[in-house]
């Protein structure tokens, strides 16, 4: 999977609040927009803990999970030794981590 900039990606770079609220339909590239610069963030700041929620695992595995997985092999960065598939938690070199789950989940 290649990540292109698309109009999602250029808007969501465009903002600098700490909440952003992003609209769009289905099929926008609000998603793959997101979890690209959440990579970004998480390669170019250490120790960093960056969390995305569902409301299922289900729905994170076909959804989020499968994105973030598809954008770190398109950019040859995924590490399957870096993933703990039980946890659903992908630690980077620099020790920031970005963490799945969903919040039917009582004990997150």
């Amino acid at each position: 999977m290649q990540v292109t900039k698309t109009s999602a990606l250029k808007r969501l770079r465009e903002l600098n609040k700490r909440v952003r609220i992003i609209r769009g339909g289905s099929s926008a590239g609000k998603t793959i927009a997101i979890i690209a610069i959440l990579i970004d963030y998480a390669i170019r700041n250490k120790g960093k803990e960056i969390s995305i929620v569902a409301e299922s695992i289900p729905h994170l595995r076909r959804g989020a999970l499968k994105d973030f997985l598809n954008i770190l092999k398109g950019l040859y960065r995924y590490d399957d030794r870096k993933f703990n598939k039980s946890t659903l938690k992908y630690e980077f070199s620099n020790g920031s981590y970005i963490e799945f789950f969903s919040t039917d989940q009582p004990d997150n």
